[in-house]
């Protein structure tokens, strides 16, 4: 079969999908995500309390985009976006461009972290990034 036939073929059974399946992809994009978010926020204070200073740029926790999953990374002081992206049928859950921020916060001495959904619909988030 010609590789134009195939991508066609492939292409049709994703559009075909139902909207549960929408919602599966879309929930597995973003936990992969949230995944990532926190793995960095580990980093982040590892680089923190390594050199008495916060990480320039994303390169310092390598911290990298992640094709299909989030098209791009920003980090500011105590603060990491992930940018969502991606290339599977979503549905009614549009996550392509939709920001999952990272915001750490000191508390009576102890420093943590949360994460912030933005517009992403609280039912396919992790339990770990949703509104309390």
């Amino acid at each position: 079969m010609p590789r134009s036939w195939m991508v066609a073929a492939i292409a049709a059974s994703i559009a075909a999908c139902s909207p549960a399946d929408h919602a599966y992809y879309a929930r597995g994009k973003v936990v992969q995500a949230v995944s990532d978010g926190f793995a960095a926020t580990q980093a982040y204070d590892r680089y923190l309390q390594s050199r008495n200073a916060h990480p320039a740029s994303p390169a310092d926790i390598a911290l990298a985009a992640r094709p299909g999953t989030y098209s791009s990374v920003a980090l500011e002081r105590d603060r990491i976006v992930l940018v969502l992206d991606s290339n599977l049928p979503t549905g009614r859950f549009a996550i392509v461009g939709k920001p999952i921020t990272f915001s750490a916060q000191q508390a009576a001495g102890k420093r943590s972290w949360t994460c912030a959904r933005g517009e992403l619909a609280e039912t396919i988030m992790p339990e770990s990034c949703r509104q309390r």
